[in-house]
């Protein structure tokens, strides 16, 4: 994979020699940037998993060229899915991830279409993995509701509600009396 520049010749125009070398030491810069564009660990997996890709293509006969057809990468997601046991749902979406990355990496539009996300939504749902959703957060209103909902005011059920609170203002504005003065015995 590599991500090399040259320097194309400019036209009708001559370049100084220091010019030139700043270019150049320029475009070595650029690429060991977009070399560091990814951990060194996610190369390494996107790696394997672009070159187990490619084994299962040359062991099918079928030559690979960028862009890839969609119709080959769900062919080999669907090979993912059914095989013995079937991998955990990272490691197919890994291998997808793995071919964009190539495609990126090689200034490739990556190939997609609404029949591979319909097909990558059914292997999660095949292999039993909830959809990601972010959860609701917690607001004011439903930490006063979530208080005035204890019947006894007691310094546990208190200390509870300041637990859900993750913001200090939020507990001091739900919670005035935890920041009162504290009474003085008569």
């Amino acid at each position: 994979m590599s991500t090399s520049l040259e320097l194309a010749p400019l036209p009708r125009m001559t370049l100084p020699p220091e010019v030139i070398a700043e270019l150049e030491a320029l475009a070595v810069e650029v690429e060991q940037l977009m070399e560091s564009a990814w951990a060194e660990n996610t190369r390494s997996r996107y790696n394997q998993q672009w070159t187990r890709f490619e084994t299962w293509c040359n062991q099918r006969n079928m030559q690979l060229c960028l862009p890839v057809p969609v119709e080959l990468i769900q062919l080999y997601l669907a090979h993912w899915v059914t095989s013995t046991p079937p991998p955990a749902w990272s490691t197919i979406a890994q291998a997808h991830a793995a071919i964009r990355w190539v495609h990126s990496a090689n200034d490739v539009t990556p190939p997609t279409s609404n029949g591979l996300q319909r097909q990558l939504r059914s292997i999660r749902r095949k292999l039993g993995v909830a959809p990601r959703r972010q959860a609701t957060p917690l607001r004011l209103h439903h930490l006063r509701a979530i208080v005035a909902n204890y019947t006894r005011p007691q310094k546990a059920n208190l200390r509870d509600a300041v637990v859900l609170a993750l913001r200090p203002h939020l507990v001091e504005e739900a919670f005035p009396r935890l920041h009162a003065a504290p009474a003085t015995r008569q």
